[in-house]
């Protein structure tokens, strides 16, 4: 889940995306279906998500608010943390 302002780059393009407005829905629509090769929870808690396509996902930490959510097999998830950084939770 993401809730914070994100950004789509594709083939050479880079797409600036609210989530919740119109742009952000279509952005999302457009990624539909798409394989992930990889994701990328780092340290400050910026999130990459590539896709086979070549497309990135990038979503920066917000100062104020949990920028994204990923949630994983069985009860874990890492979240962003409101000013960076990066939580994992588990219910394992």
């Amino acid at each position: 889940m993401i809730e914070s302002p994100f950004t789509i780059e594709r083939e050479g393009t880079s797409f600036n995306v609210v989530p919740g407005t119109q742009q952000g829905v279509a952005a999302a629509e457009s990624l539909r279906g798409a394989v992930v090769t990889s994701l990328e929870a780092e340290h400050d808690g910026k999130l990459l998500v590539r896709f086979a396509d070549g497309s990135v996902l990038r979503v920066e930490p917000d100062e104020s608010y949990e920028a994204w959510q990923v949630f994983l097999s069985g009860r874990s998830a890492l979240v962003s943390l409101p000013g960076g950084g990066v939580a994992v939770w588990s219910d394992d």
